[in-house]
């Protein structure tokens, strides 16, 4: 059971302590934790501010560590701090922890959004307190501009967007009201992508019932299908990164799954100091994600590679550096000898 850990301090301050005391403190902490709770604590924290931090396929190796390291128990902990992510690798890290536990609550201290919340909707209980955040399940797809850069767009918007194309155009045909500039715009959308967006929303409901049908619902398929939908009602949300707090999840989820720990309840207090550590360690080592249990921790760190400069254009170069005449400006090679006619 969560219960109340008369011994912490809610009022001490966390921050401040952080900043002189090593790493070290986050196994210690973890060890704490699991006293009180007589489960496993496991940890994954990720680098919101990073394009790399969502949840991905490199992430299986350092969280099968993690897994295999912390012992042969059938309960387990996870604190987990994600934006979310590639939804077939969050349902390999869902994989992993059900092949290995029996029991699982996913503890949320701050935001478990979009593939993290999938990863919550997968356990068997959800502890939340008043800074937790759910968030919507619907699907994000990756889109390419013109200028090559990527970017996210949510797959109902996608389909959303052709309903009102169709829409638009069948109610100016009626009315008399010129059509070209809705069909011009029509024919710009890319038919592969409406596709991708349709299959892209259809498998994240068929992820989240086939979870929530195993585990929170214990066998009801409607009771699942609702709170899928629930999840996936972009027109209730309107935005991806809509809060869904501890109030409204208690809302759709059945309520036993949700276990609420006040602001003053020392567990929560705990279970916020680690995950402060943790982030504090993610942004002084410019890290992207972090792994730990009560033995061990690791990061996944971005590679910096140092671009070698472009050479000066001639217009760059200063007289006084300026090529002798007949000689190739810097970063060209000399120029190949004339050919015989």
């Amino acid at each position: 059971m969560l219960g109340l850990c008369a011994e912490y301090d809610p009022s001490e301050r966390v921050l401040t302590k952080i900043l002189n005391e090593p790493n070290e403190n986050i196994s210690r902490l973890i060890k704490e934790i699991q006293a009180k709770t007589n489960r496993k604590l496991i940890v994954y924290v990720a680098n919101f501010n990073h394009p790399l931090g969502g949840i991905h396929l490199v992430d299986v190796l350092p969280f099968e560590e993690i897994l295999r390291t912390i012992g042969p128990v059938k309960e387990i902990d996870l604190l987990l701090n994600s934006p979310g992510g590639e939804i077939n690798a969050t349902e390999k890290l869902v994989t992993m922890l059900r092949q290995r536990y029996d029991n699982i609550r996913v503890i949320v201290p701050n935001q478990a959004k979009s593939g993290a919340t999938m990863i919550a909707l997968a356990s068997d209980q959800i502890v939340m307190g008043y800074l937790s955040e759910l968030g919507p399940i619907d699907s994000i797809i990756a889109v390419q501009n013109s200028d090559g850069t990527v970017r996210s767009v949510p797959a109902q918007s996608i389909i959303d967007s052709i309903e009102l194309m169709t829409k638009t155009i069948a109610e100016a045909k009626k009315n008399g009201r010129p059509i070209e500039q809705f069909v011009a715009m029509a024919f710009r959308i890319d038919p592969s992508l409406w596709d991708m967006a349709l299959k892209a929303q259809a498998l994240s409901a068929q992820f989240a019932q086939k979870w929530l049908t195993k585990h929170i619902c214990k066998g009801d398929a409607n009771m699942a299908k609702q709170i899928t939908s629930n999840f996936m009602d972009v027109k209730r949300y309107l935005s991806h990164g809509r809060i869904i707090g501890v109030a409204e999840a208690k809302q759709i989820l059945p309520k036993d799954c949700i276990i609420e720990l006040g602001k003053e309840d020392p567990l929560w207090n705990m279970f916020w100091e680690l995950y402060v550590r943790c982030e504090w360690r993610i942004n002084t080592q410019r890290t992207i994600k972090f792994f730990a249990n009560e033995r061990a921790n690791m990061d996944i760190g971005a590679a910096v590679v140092a671009r070698r400069p472009p050479p000066p254009t001639p217009a760059q170069i200063p007289p006084s550096m300026a090529p002798p005449s007949g000689m190739p400006p810097p970063g060209e090679g000399p120029s190949p000898p004339p050919t015989e006619p």
